[in-house]
């Protein structure tokens, strides 16, 4: 008796008291409940004309989108495109230059293969050394 009062002492600690109602199980509404993905939609007019509404539908929603839009002034719009031209060149400029000395590092190494040995084994000191520092 009392390992059982204990067992309940712990399921039920901790845990807000319910009051207990009773519920009629037995008693239904006496029809199902319609759930809203089987429920379906009045459809309006004949087939030729439903293809109509719903691109007539689809082109108010967008109207009324487009209306919800914050649109930027003249001058916001001119200073955002600025922005892209320049971060567009400037990383093209770093893109490129990397592109021209990985080509001359490439041919240079093809040239004198202990650059390549020397380069490799630098990489991997550098990697071991990160390693050890615990930054890899």
């Amino acid at each position: 008796m009392a390992a059982e009062k204990t067992a309940e002492e712990k399921q039920t600690k901790g845990r807000r008291r319910h009051v207990e109602e009773e519920v009629d199980i037995e008693g239904g509404k006496g029809r199902a409940t319609p759930g809203r993905r089987t429920k379906s939609e009045k459809q309006e007019g004949n087939a030729l004309t439903r293809p109509f509404f719903a691109l007539r539908d689809y082109f108010e929603g967008v109207q009324s989108e487009l209306e919800k839009v914050s649109w930027p002034t003249r001058e916001e719009a001119l200073r955002l495109a600025q922005i892209v031209l320049i971060v567009t060149v400037a990383s093209s400029l770093v893109l490129g230059t990397l592109s021209v000395l990985a080509g001359q590092y490439l041919d240079l190494g093809l040239k004198n293969e202990i650059i390549f040995i020397v380069s490799f084994a630098l990489i991997i000191g550098g990697a071991f050394w990160m390693m050890r520092r615990g930054w890899l």
